[in-house]
């Protein structure tokens, strides 16, 4: 359904409707400690478990009142954590002394160790949930791990510094779910181990800093393309997963982050770090091309698509907010403020709730997506361009709340924000065209962005 302004109507609160009234924060924040950077929800919604390195602990929150109720103690390095289908078992990592931990959480105790590498990333279950693969940053290796016995059945070496591996994907008619990607950062690597057998059968060079990779998903449009974001590059590798072989390669942002597959597989997001923005890549063509660069906040880290496939939220994790982008119009639909350092994003099965770990503030952001507590779009957004600047000005709200407007230039990113109608955006490159998105600003944060036209500023 669609509602004045363009405004997607659902079950994402956050463009469903005009602002709330004062006292309907969408934005509830628990205080932890420490430094949490992961979180995993039940399957029933009601619990987060947040890892706290900061505090060597698993932290437990419940999302129906927004309050820390349990802390497991467990070893410092502690890495994001990884939940069973479920619900049963939670599995994390502690760097300290190279372990995997098994926590009961009916009982929320540990209930096993398993021994892996040095320097263990995050653990990754695999899709039938029979198995967990661990990539050991010390020891340049693979930790595979039985989930029925609870024991290590193998140990594949790989490329120096492993991040946490990606399973294949493939398609219905030709799975490649017996095919494990490993990005090794300090090699410029990514080795492809056979799960049929723990051998590594192919090792693709991809370029400086790479990033874990994004895969199409089983049932998308696009098959077999496996994205890795070279961010030492500023631009990503497309492979092909069941071949291996660099298949192109496109320019990005700078510093590019962890890509995210859209559901069909036909697009690609990639989140910019050092330009405030995210890159829409077209993996249809050959080669890709950029579909859109979306403005977002200060350092975006990695995306998180909801279920549907229709929303993107992207963690500004340099600022104090979350963007929320239609991944169908590649255009803000509205940015929560939340505390220092957002990262590793949550979504509730239901997609009602977004859990958001705040490294920066030792706090829990956790967002009722149903709350309908941001501002609609500007209307009628027209740019006049100038020498290396541009005014632009739109029609004001009357919705309750607004405190003011932000306009942001595309590509770039530079803003220039006022209380009133319009704002001149400076700082702009001469004889370049851009677009520039309006959002009003509420106190929760700021809503849906109208596009201009694109227009070429002046030399």
């Amino acid at each position: 359904m669609i509602l004045a302004g363009g405004v997607l109507s659902g079950s994402l609160g956050l463009i469903a409707a005009p602002a709330a009234a004062a006292g309907d924060d969408p934005v509830q924040t628990v205080g932890l400690g420490g430094r949490p950077t992961g979180a995993v929800i039940s399957p029933d919604g009601r619990l987060a478990y947040i890892s706290n390195p900061g505090a060597n602990s698993i932290d437990i929150v419940d999302l129906t009142t927004a309050q820390l109720i349990q802390s497991i103690e467990v070893g410092a390095g502690l890495q994001s954590p990884a939940l069973n289908t479920s619900g049963t078992r939670l599995f994390a990592t502690t760097q300290s002394d190279s372990t995997l931990l098994i926590i009961d959480t009916a009982t929320r105790a540990i209930a096993g160790r398993v021994k892996v590498g040095t320097q263990p990333t995050m653990p990754v279950i695999s899709r039938d949930g029979t198995q967990l693969f661990v990539a050991n940053g010390g020891s340049d290796n693979v930790s595979i791990i039985d989930l029925i016995s609870g024991t290590l059945t193998a140990t594949v070496e790989v490329g120096d510094r492993p991040l946490a591996p990606v399973q294949g994907t493939g398609s219905q008619y030709s799975p490649l779910d017996d095919l494990l990607f490993v990005t090794n950062a300090d090699a410029s690597t990514v080795s492809t181990i056979d799960l049929s057998t723990n051998k590594i059968i192919a090792e693709d060079a991809v370029g400086r800093v790479p990033t874990r990779p994004a895969v199409s998903p089983f049932l998308g449009v696009i098959n077999n393309e496996m994205v890795i974001s070279n961010n030492g590059d500023g631009n990503v590798t497309i492979l092909d997963q069941a071949r291996g072989g660099s298949t192109s390669s496109a320019r990005v942002g700078a510093s590019p982050g962890i890509p995210v597959s859209s559901i069909d597989g036909t697009e690609v997001f990639v989140p910019n770090g050092a330009s405030a923005s995210l890159t829409v890549l077209d993996i249809e063509t050959s080669p890709a091309s950029i579909k859109a660069t979306v403005p977002v906040g200060k350092g975006p880290t990695m995306p998180l698509l909801s279920p549907n496939g229709r929303i993107l939220f992207v963690p500004n994790t340099g600022g104090t907010s979350v963007t929320a982008i239609d991944t169908n119009s590649h255009t803000v639909r509205g940015s929560y403020n939340v505390d220092r350092g957002p990262v590793s994003l949550a979504l509730s099965p239901d997609a009602k709730t977004l859990v958001v770990p705040n490294s920066g503030s030792g706090t829990v952001s956790v967002i009722d997506l149903t709350s309908q507590a941001l501002p609609f779009a500007p209307p009628d957004v027209t740019v006049a361009p100038k020498s290396k600047k541009a005014k632009v000005s739109w029609e004001q709200s009357n919705e309750i709340g607004v405190t003011g407007y932000i306009a942001t230039a595309i590509p770039g990113g530079a803003i220039c924000t006022t209380s009133g109608s319009a704002c001149t955006v400076k700082g702009l490159i001469g004889g370049k065209k851009y677009s520039f998105s309006v959002q009003a600003v509420n106190a929760y944060g700021s809503g849906a962005a109208t596009l201009s036209s694109k227009i070429k500023v002046r030399r």
